[in-house]
């Protein structure tokens, strides 16, 4: 899961602000899973997110991605000492445990197809599975 256009936020606000915005958004994608799910922030600085969902298929990921995807687009993140909430927006890739994949190649299928929904799809708030 890739946050659309969040360097902008960075950019305009600081990385402090950008900061507290991941934070909060990392709760919040907690507060929307399974007890058997993990989150996992993507890269320490950046902002994309990995959650395993263990024991489901394609299909129920993909619903889940886009209920989480629709969720977010609907929820504003208030940051404590600004007045407006910072709406954001996502882009999903969904990839399903091969036998033949390690975890380093599972995230790479994933990370793929997210690319897939941010540039071929053309537009942003999108769920692509590969």
């Amino acid at each position: 899961m890739d946050i659309d256009n969040f360097g902008l936020i960075n950019t305009n606000h600081g990385q402090h602000l950008a900061d507290e915005i991941l934070k909060k958004f990392g709760i919040f994608l907690k507060s929307d899973s399974r007890a058997t799910d993990s989150i996992y922030r993507q890269h320490l600085k950046g902002d994309e997110f990995i959650i395993i969902a263990r024991d489901t298929i394609l299909d129920n990921a993909l619903k889940a991605a886009i209920r989480k995807r629709d969720l977010i687009a609907n929820t504003g993140i208030q940051i404590l000492g600004y007045d407006a909430q910072f709406r954001l927006t996502v882009c999903c890739g969904i990839a399903e445990l091969n036998a033949n994949d390690d975890l380093d190649s599972l995230i790479e299928r994933a990370h793929v197809a997210m690319k897939q929904a941010k540039t071929v799809m053309g537009q942003n708030n999108c769920v692509t599975l590969i």
